[in-house]
């Protein structure tokens, strides 16, 4: 990245998506362990008033069929939980994807995915606020204006093939005067 500015806003912007991320499944373990000790499910139709599944996807089936609001609750709790979880960790990929492509040419569009990302995450979690200015910094980098000898260099080339084909079209022209087909 030529802008330096952007390139550490990126860093902190993928570190705290990051730490997002470890957060989140630190609340998905704590509830899990804590309401669903060793998949444990409140349910009062049993003589013990619990039941205790062998694996996880059995206690969430558990807290489907046994009907109480409550269980309900915990299964959309940790289903949301695991779809932040999966949701993020295919973002942050992709941010350092976005990363790595806009240090290797940085009037890459992948700085418009860093703007999106920005957005995206400043109504989710704090890591849109570094995302939403590199974003809008990489933006402009993009939008400015080319270096004038580079303009130069390119009206040249423009030059040098116009005036190319015109002498291409000339002896095309010629050769078709003299009857010979091209």
């Amino acid at each position: 990245m030529q802008n330096k500015a952007a390139n550490s806003l990126t860093l902190l912007g993928i570190g705290l998506h990051i730490m997002y991320w470890f957060g989140i499944l630190y609340v998905f373990l704590r509830v899990k362990s804590r309401w669903f000790d060793s998949y444990t499910v409140w349910n009062p139709d049993v003589v013990s008033g619990s039941t205790q599944s062998d694996t996880f996807v059995d206690m969430l089936r558990a807290m489907i069929y046994s009907g109480t609001l409550f269980n309900w609750f915990c299964f959309f709790l940790l289903i949301m939980l695991i779809v932040i979880l999966v949701q993020s960790l295919v973002f942050i990929a992709l941010e350092i994807t976005a990363y790595i492509k806009i240090r290797k040419n940085p009037f890459s569009a992948w700085g418009s995915f860093i703007l999106a990302m920005g957005i995206k995450n400043i109504f989710t979690n704090t890591s849109g606020i570094p995302f939403l200015i590199a974003g809008f910094l990489l933006h402009k980098q993009q939008k400015e204006p080319q270096e004038p000898e580079t303009k130069a260099v390119r009206r040249k080339n423009r030059r040098r093939a116009s005036a190319f084909s015109k002498r291409k079209a000339a002896a095309v022209k010629k050769r078709r005067n003299l009857g010979i087909k091209s």
